[in-house]
């Protein structure tokens, strides 16, 4: 199985390095943004994952479909999350280019989130292993990331950027694992009735 407890502890060794080497002032303008992209995720997701799972489970038939559909419908979640965070951050913070900077770069990376779209179609046949690896995959290739560009001294955007890295790699890693077991997405395909299914409109 997955080793939990070392990738939390190099997780949190990567954070207190992070701090340490931020500093105070912008440790603390880098969780803002991050907690402010993490509020608006949800919009992204659209609450589908019940019932997608459920409909891949009734109707495998209509995998392309449904996994077509519910790929667009977050990628759409995914953009207005985006403008709703840039929004809030010129209404609470006007002027703060530093903010927007920074949530622009980690809200940008969560649209990248659509694609798990695929680890509810593992979810679906209970094949909980593949979502745990690409996820775990991800966390720790972005906190390699992370040590490089503390050691580099880089700037904060750089930061913010590496965030994002870890939601798109942990997309393509589950595209990778949906790929090796011998699907494509590029059999995918929307459809207006599925999406009023989905959202139950």
């Amino acid at each position: 199985g997955i080793r939990i407890v070392p990738l939390t502890g190099l997780i949190s060794v990567v954070s207190a390095w992070m701090a340490r080497y931020l500093g105070p002032s912008l440790w603390g303008t880098f969780n803002y943004a991050l907690a402010l992209v993490i509020l608006f995720g949800p919009l992204t997701k659209l609450g589908l994952e019940t019932v997608v799972v459920h409909e891949l489970v009734r109707t495998p038939g209509k995998r392309d479909e449904i996994l077509g559909t519910t790929l667009f419908l977050r990628i759409a979640g995914g953009i207005v999350s985006f403008a709703g965070v840039i929004a809030v951050v010129a209404l609470l913070r006007p002027g703060d280019t530093t903010s927007m900077l920074l949530v622009s770069i980690i809200s940008f990376g969560m649209i990248f989130q659509a694609y798990y779209a695929v680890e509810l179609f593992f979810q679906s046949g209970e094949q909980f292993k593949y979502p745990a690896v690409a996820k775990s995959a991800s966390l720790v290739l972005s906190n390699l990331v992370k040590i490089v560009l503390i050691l580099m001294k880089a700037p904060l955007a750089a930061f913010a950027a590496a965030a994002a890295l870890e939601t798109a790699a942990g997309a393509a890693f589950l595209v990778l694992a949906y790929r090796a077991r011998g699907f494509r997405m590029s059999a995918w395909k929307t459809s207006r009735a599925q999406a009023r299914e989905l959202l139950n409109l």
